[in-house]
Parts: C-alpha cells; structure tokens; sequence
C-alpha cells in the first residue's frame, strides 16, 4: 500500500513508456523487482527516510540488558557470552541469548560503545528482513505479481508497531530472531522440493542462530506449519521439515540450560500480572489482547513503550464491563467466518494470512503461559508478516477488480493518504526513542493508570541527577510520580523504597516515614539500609546503629555489606569503642579476607587498643592484598613511627615515597 497508489496513478494517467520495447509501465517494474538487488535499494532507502531520526538517538530504555560488562569487552568477551545467562544481575540469573549479546560485542569490538553503531546495524537487519521476507513470498505466492509482493513488504516495513524493535537496541534479539527464522524456513522449502540434505543442514544452522538469539523464535514453528502445509508436496515432507524445526529448538534450549545452571527470573505481580488469573480470565482478557493489537498493527494510535498492569482490566467482571473486550470478541468471530468463507472459497493464501495472525494472538496473549507485561509492540513482530501478505493479496485484488470502477481515484488518494499517515507516525516515534527520558515523557500522559511506567520516570529522574550531580528535576516532580505509583499500587515496596530514597536527597524529613512503610512491607537489606541513613540524617543516632546492627546480621551483597561495616566500624573508632570496631572489623575479614579495606578496619581497631604488632601484621596483610596503595603504605610507616619502630618507619616510608 505504500507504493501501491504511487504505482496505480502512473498507470491511470498516459505517461510515456519505460522501456524501449515499449512494454507497460508494469511490465518494467516487473522486470525491475526480478533484480533483487534493486528491491534491496529499495528497501534500504525507504528504511532510512523512515528511521533517520534514530541517528540522534542515546542508549534508550532497557539497553543496559545487553550493553554489559560482559559486551563492553568486545570479542573477548565471547566465553562468558556463552557460558553465562544473558541476565545475571541483582540476584537474578536466567536466559540464554549468546547470538544476540555476541552482536552486540562485535559492534563494540568495532566501532566502541556508540550507540549510533548500534542502531545502524539494527537498521541493517531490518533491511535484510524486508529482503528475505520478498524472497520468501516471491517463493510461496507465484501466482500473485511481483507488484503486489513488493508493495506487501513495504507496508510491513512502514507499520509503527516495528519502531520498538529498530530503535532498540536491546531488541536487537527480535530481529535476528525474524532474520535466521526466515531465512530457515526458505530453506525448509528447498529441502521439501528438492530433499537434498545441504538445505535440511542450512535450515537447522539458521533455526538454531534464531533460538540462541531469543527462545521466542518458537512463535515462528507454527507460522511455518502455517506456509508449509496446503502446498503440492508430499505430507511426510513437510512433517521432517517441522521436525527439523521443534528438534532444533529443543537441542538449543538443552544446551542453554546445561551452560547457564540454575535459572533464578523474579515474578513479581507488578511485571507478571496475570500469573495469578485463571484460566477463564485469561481467556475474557485474550479478545482485549486482540482487539488491542489489531489497533496497533492497522490503525495509526499512539504507541507505548508498556502495556502491563492496570493497562488492562483483569478481573472478570472488569474485562466484561469494558467496551475493547467485546469489540475484541466481535473481530475474533468476524475472523473466524473469514476463515471459512475463504477456505469454502479455495483462499488458501488468504487462509493462511489470517491463520497466522490468530495463532499468533492466541499465543501471546498469554492463554496458555502468561508473560511479561500484557502485550507489547516488540511481541507482534513475527505474527506482523502476515499484514504483509494481507497488503498483497488486497492489492492484487484492487488491480483485477476495481480499476476500472468510477470511485478508484478517490481510492487512489485514501491509499496514499493511509501510507502517508502510517509512514509519520513510524517516523514520529522514532525521534521519541531517543532516549529514556524523552521517551517516557512521550508516552506517560497515557500511562497515567501504570505503575510501573511512573516507576520508570521518577526513577530515571533519579538516575539523571545522580548522574550528572546536579537537580535537574525537583523532588515535587520526582515525588508525582512515585505517589502516582503507590496510588496504583499500595503494597509495592519498591516504590516506597525509591520514594524514599529520593527524598533523602531533597526533604530528609519525609524520608523516615516513607521508608518505614518501605521495611514494614517488605523489611530487605536495601530498604533496611536506606532507613538507617534517614535515620542519622534526621539525627536520630540510637535508631541509626541498631538498624545497622540489624542490618549486620542479614545476608547483604557486596556493596551492602562494605557501606554497612563501613559505617559502624567509622562510628565504634569515632566514639572510641574499640572493643566493638574490632569485633565487626574480625568478622568483615572472616568473610572477605582478601578485601584489603578490612584488613585496615582491623589494624586501626587493633592499634587504637595498642596491640602493635597485631596492627602491624594487619597493615602489612593490607599491604601485600593491594601493593599499589600508596595510602595503606603510608598508613604502616606511621605507625611504625607512633609506636617508636624508627627503622620500621624508614623503611616503609621510603618505600611510599618509591611509589
């Protein structure tokens, strides 16, 4: 439909003709999308004036789940990639992606931490997709013009539902999955013409790229039992080519399990919300789904960058009462008598077209495992090939039925003008990933009933005034936000623990009592801790060190633990209970004894008792655990030299001053 009005106004009007054997205009870009390498321009020009905007744009929202530590290392960085789970942060462990976090790494390897770099090679696939997806319909569809094929793909590449997954960064999985899926199924195909085992071995090679890059690539089994059945071959054939699929995915999935252990994954209510509906809601909550994404897919509404809790209803008699249930209900049975009629009708290819979009629903609208969120535009990528084959089989049906009908200009226009709009809004949305911030302002007028996207805001508000040390948004426009989301949801402590971290920063006084409800729901070592500081902020000092004994006592991570040992070893030597500096400092170097800062803990607790040596023995300890610290060597020579060692101090004092 993009180039679809375009393509008819040449032809309605007398223009001269292209070619010198005087063939219609037709008949010359025909010949023009034989050459795929032409198609391939095409596509790369109308990728690029669709998503130039993506050029300016930062890091955006969830990339920091593959630009890690582990990526940032380049290549060399491949074991880990695949040994280790694609997440492994904050006490969580899981997913297997090593395709995806290894492209990543390349790019890093290449071109350096550039987000730009990250965006062009996203582009890149995207263009690819468009390609093979022409090939693959080239393929199937022979009896349908090589017009209408074309014009099908560009109305899949102009749809804004895509902008998520190309302006993305950590959506870079989503399109390697559609990429390998495609390309293995063209493969599947050759195999079941022609049964020669090199395209049985490339399609397995593909597949299993696919479900290295993200194990959603299974969506894309049932799309190909969808294209491969109805076709003249033989039936067996097209079993061993599914087979070849689930067997790939199964393998892959193993091995992912077998390198990555033990998988830990949070299903906390807020980003899982329909783990605890039944069956029968779920079900109600599917025809919300559907009509939801017909919305996003052929309409041109606005776009969010989450569709999760309190986006939706989600109890029985909320999904009844709402008006998008029953309107999701009346498309899911209008689309079942279409079903019908075009098989009564021998449609096959529209059959499968609408086939594919409602196995696609029915899968992720989360009927049989809910995920997380609700939907979201990256989800509906792989079931959006089918609006492709719509865009086809609609204008091939235009071309042999209406073009001579008086009304088929101003058919002409409505096309160009449909185009015109979804093309805008592909392109609006693209400037508004640029990064968080300008994102969630985007979308948070219409995320006003989310919790987790006024989470987002105020937390990413927080983060950029950490980030560049000073208060670029005021605690009331931070403190909107997190009360947004405590109105919503009440019993989420995590937003009473942000909240209450922020107001350290801006009203300590309102910190206590926020942070308070923050421990009384959920009393963990990093609200305990945050407590603590409002409490000494607030000078209440007796409250201050027995959160922090407290807090002494439970099973903390590394960074918890130095600041919490930090803080009472700081107050026992201030207040001169050295008894008590020594007896945490013992149990800081129990736990961690090659952690040179305890080793210093110990030695000042033992020399302020005036055990000497055992200061000295602590002090070299630190020493030996982190020989460039010039601070630790210092420290030793003077004692040395208070506890009157001269030679001592002599010595290691030259050896700073070496330093």
């Amino acid at each position: 439909m993009f180039f679809n009005p375009f393509f008819y106004l040449l032809n309605y009007f007398p223009l001269p003709s292209l070619s010198i054997e005087s063939l219609s205009l037709r008949d010359n870009l025909s010949k023009i999308f034989e050459k795929n390498f032409y198609v391939l321009i095409l596509f790369s020009v109308t990728t690029l004036v669709l998503y130039f905007p993506v050029f300016q744009n930062e890091y955006s929202f969830n990339d920091n789940y593959v630009i890690t530590e582990t990526t940032k290392k380049g290549l060399s960085g491949a074991y880990d990639i695949f040994t280790k789970p694609y997440r492994n942060i904050d006490g969580l462990k899981y997913g297997y992606r090593p395709v995806t976090l290894l492209s990543i790494a390349l790019d890093i390897q290449l071109f350096g931490e550039n987000p730009t770099a990250h965006l062009f090679i996203n582009l890149l696939l995207y263009v690819l997709i468009l390609w093979v997806l022409f090939l693959l319909m080239k393929h199937l569809f022979k009896e349908f013009s090589l017009i209408s094929i074309f014009i099908g793909v560009m109305f899949f590449a102009i749809l804004p539902i895509h902008v998520e997954v190309v302006a993305s960064i950590k959506s870079r999985d989503v399109l390697l999955v559609a990429l390998f899926s495609l390309l293995s199924i063209i493969q599947l195909f050759r195999f079941r013409s022609t049964t020669k085992i090199k395209h049985a071995l490339f399609a397995i090679i593909l597949y299993a790229l696919a479900v290295l890059s993200k194990p959603t690539s299974s969506l894309y089994i049932p799309i190909a039992a969808i294209l491969l059945f109805g076709f003249n071959s033989k039936i067996w054939k097209t079993i061993i080519s599914l087979g070849i699929l689930v067997l790939t995915y199964i393998v892959c999935n193993r091995l992912g399990k077998i390198a990555i252990g033990e998988t830990i994954k949070e299903r906390a209510f807020l980003q899982f919300p329909m783990d605890d509906a039944d069956l029968t809601e779920r079900l109600l909550l599917s025809f919300n789904i559907l009509f939801e994404y017909l919305q996003l897919t052929f309409l041109p509404v606005k776009h969010l960058f989450y569709y999760g809790y309190k986006m939706f209803p989600i109890e029985k008699s909320e999904i009844l009462s709402s008006y998008s249930f029953w309107l999701g209900l009346l498309c899911f049975f209008c689309m079942i008598g279409l079903l019908f009629f075009l098989f009564k009708r021998k449609k096959f290819v529209a059959v499968k077209t609408v086939s594919i979009f409602l196995i696609g629903w029915f899968i992720l609208s989360g009927i049989i495992k809910p995920g997380p969120g609700i939907i979201a535009d990256r989800y509906f990528f792989s079931v959006s090939i089918s609006v492709a084959f719509l865009t086809m089989i609609i204008n091939n049906y235009l071309n042999q039925n209406l073009k001579k009908k008086p009304y088929w200009k101003y058919a002409i226009f409505s096309l160009l003008a449909y185009s015109f709009i979804m093309s805008y809004k592909t392109n609006s949305r693209a400037k508004e990933w640029k990064n968080r911030i300008t994102l969630f302002n985007a979308d948070i007028a219409y995320l006003e009933n989310s919790a987790k996207a006024n989470m987002l805001i105020a937390d990413e508000m927080m983060f950029e005034n950490r980030k560049r040390k000073k208060k670029l948004y005021s605690f009331n426009e931070i403190e909107k936000y997190y009360k947004n989301v405590i109105k919503i949801y009440p019993e989420y402590f995590k937003a009473w623990n942000n909240y209450g971290y922020a107001a350290l920063f801006f009203e300590s006084n309102k910190a206590v009592n926020i942070l308070t409800k923050a421990a009384d729901l959920d009393n963990n070592p990093q609200t305990k801790y945050n407590l603590s500081r409002a409490y000494k902020l607030n000078g209440k000092d007796k409250e201050w060190l027995k959160s922090l004994i407290e807090l002494s006592e439970m099973d903390l991570n590394d960074n918890l633990y130095e600041l919490t040992f930090t803080d009472l070893h700081n107050h026992f030597i201030k207040n001169q209970d050295y008894e008590r500096a020594e007896e945490f400092a013992l149990r800081a170097v129990d736990d961690f004894p090659e952690n040179f800062s305890y080793r210093d803990h110990l030695a000042k607790a033992f020399f302020a008792q005036g055990k000497n040596l055992q200061s000295f023995e602590a002090w070299k300890k630190a020493v030996k655990l982190n020989p460039e610290s010039k601070v630790m060597m210092y420290k030793l020579a003077k004692a040395y030299e208070s506890a009157g060692f001269a030679d001592s101090a002599a010595l290691y004092l030259k050896k700073w001053q070496q330093m």
